[in-house]
C-alpha cells in the first residue's frame, strides 16, 4: 500500500515590504518547493488585493505548492504600498516689489512632481495684507497635494509700495521776465499720479514788491504736489517784474503861457 499524504516542504517566503507606489511593486516571482515524491514544485506568486483605502493597498502574495497527490502547502508575503511621500515643488518666483497694485500680475501655474501620482499643477493664492494702504504686503502661496493628502508649499512675497510723486503734465514757463502792466494770469495746470488719479495740489505765490522803492521785483509761485502716501513734487514759476515808466503829457491852454 503506497500512499503519499505528505506535503510538499515550501521554502521561506520572501520578507514583509512597503512601496511607496503601486507601480514600484515587481511582478511575482517564483519559488520552489521539495516534495518527497514528486520531485520539486514550482510556481508563481499569486496576488489578493485589498485597495478599500487606495492610500494604504494591502497586497497578500501566496505561493501554493501541490503535488500529484493534492497535498499543498502555502507561503505568503503581505506587500504595504502607502504613500508618504510630497510632491516635489518647484522653486517660487522670486520676492518683487510694485509701484502700483495695478501693476501686480495675476497669479501664475506652477508645477510640481509627484512619486505616484504624477505631476500636479496648481494657481497660486494670494493673501493681501493692506493694512498699510501705501506698503502693501502680498503673499502669493502654491500648495501642491497629491491624492493621498501629501502637500508641500512655496510662496512668493509681493510688496506693493509707491515712492512716485506725481508730476506735471502740463507746459510751464519757470522764468519768466514781463512788466508790471503784463503780469500773467496763475497758469492752470495739470498734473499726474503713476497709482492714483487724486492729486493733492497746495498752491502759494509771494511778492517783493515794495511801494516804498517802486524797484523791479519776483513774483515766485509755488505748485507743491502730493499722492496718498505722501510722495511729493514742486513745481516753481519765477517772474522777474520791471517797472514801467509812466509818462503823463499836460496839454495847457495858451494863455498859460502868453499871460505868465
Amino acid at each position: 500500500n503506497v500512499k503519499d499524504d505528505v506535503t510538499p516542504v515550501a521554502p521561506s517566503a520572501p520578507a514583509n515590504i512597503t512601496f511607496e507606489c503601486i507601480d514600484d511593486v515587481p511582478v511575482a516571482g517564483n519559488l520552489t518547493a521539495v516534495d518527497n515524491c514528486s520531485g520539486n514544485i514550482t510556481v508563481a506568486g499569486v496576488d489578493s488585493y485589498d485597495n478599500s483605502n487606495p492610500c494604504n493597498v494591502i497586497i497578500t502574495r501566496t505561493w501554493t505548492f501541490t503535488d500529484n497527490c493534492g497535498n499543498s502547502s502555502a507561503v505568503a508575503q503581505v506587500i504595504t504600498v502607502t504613500d508618504k511621500t510630497a510632491p516635489v515643488a518647484p522653486n517660487a518666483p522670486a520676492n518683487i516689489t510694485f509701484e502700483c497694485i495695478d501693476n501686480v500680475p495675476v497669479a501664475g501655474n506652477l508645477t510640481a512632481v509627484d512619486n505616484c501620482a504624477g505631476n500636479i499643477t496648481v494657481g497660486g493664492v494670494d493673501t493681501v495684507d493692506n493694512s498699510n494702504p501705501c506698503n502693501v504686503i502680498i503673499t502669493r502661496a502654491w500648495t501642491f497635494t497629491d491624492d493621498c493628502g501629501n502637500t508641500s508649499s512655496v510662496v512668493q512675497t509681493i510688496t506693493v509700495i509707491d515712492t512716485t510723486a506725481p508730476e506735471l503734465t502740463s507746459d510751464l514757463d519757470t522764468d519768466l521776465t514781463v512788466s508790471c502792466a503784463n503780469v500773467p494770469e496763475i497758469p492752470n495746470l495739470k498734473f499726474t499720479d503713476n497709482c492714483s488719479s487724486n492729486v493733492d495740489v497746495v498752491f502759494d505765490e509771494t511778492n517783493s514788491f515794495d511801494e516804498a522803492l517802486l524797484n523791479d521785483y519776483e513774483i515766485i509761485r509755488t505748485w507743491t504736489v502730493s499722492d496718498a502716501c505722501g510722495n511729493k513734487n514742486t513745481y516753481t514759476q519765477t517772474l522777474y517784474v520791471t517797472l514801467d515808466e509812466v509818462v503823463t503829457e499836460i496839454t495847457a491852454n495858451d494863455k498859460c503861457y502868453d499871460d505868465g
